[in-house]
């Protein structure tokens, strides 16, 4: 497995790639440990638009790391989601996105990262969570029109 790290950031603690592996498997969730340049380079285009538009909302961050997984290989809820966010801590947490989504639509991949984004901050699916998603959303959206 390639020791490498996605670029979360300026501000933002970093797990290289092997280490957020290694904390989902932790959490039952069966990561791809070995994901090609391709794969690096449309999530990173990925991680890379979502976090400018979500960090000019303000909001702090406490993502640490990024993984990917294939639906397919998982149990429970994980094999229906194209993107799960992991709490670690109450201050720490990875996210994962399924392989399904890199071969999405643009806007579709924005999207469910933002979403993923918006649990750093609030964790459950209520109104409050709701109201965040749509600022933000409405935010990547005006940024990149």
């Amino acid at each position: 497995m390639d020791n490498f790290f996605f670029d979360l950031g300026e501000y933002l603690n970093k797990y290289s790639y092997y280490k957020t592996c290694e904390v989902a498997k932790r959490f039952n969730v069966k990561p791809i440990e070995n994901i090609t340049k391709l794969e690096q380079k449309i999530m990173q285009n990925i991680i890379s638009r979502c976090l400018m538009s979500y960090n000019s909302t303000g909001d702090n961050l406490d993502l640490i790391g990024v993984f990917l997984y294939e639906e397919s290989e998982q149990t429970g809820e994980v094999k229906d989601f194209n993107g799960i966010n992991i709490s670690i801590s109450k201050t720490k947490a990875i996210i994962g996105m399924s392989t399904n989504l890199l071969t999405a639509p643009a806007m579709y991949q924005y999207s469910v990262f933002l979403h993923e984004l918006c649990h750093l901050s609030e964790r459950e699916h209520n109104e409050n969570f709701v109201k965040r998603f749509n600022d933000v959303l409405y935010n990547f959206f005006d940024m990149n029109s």
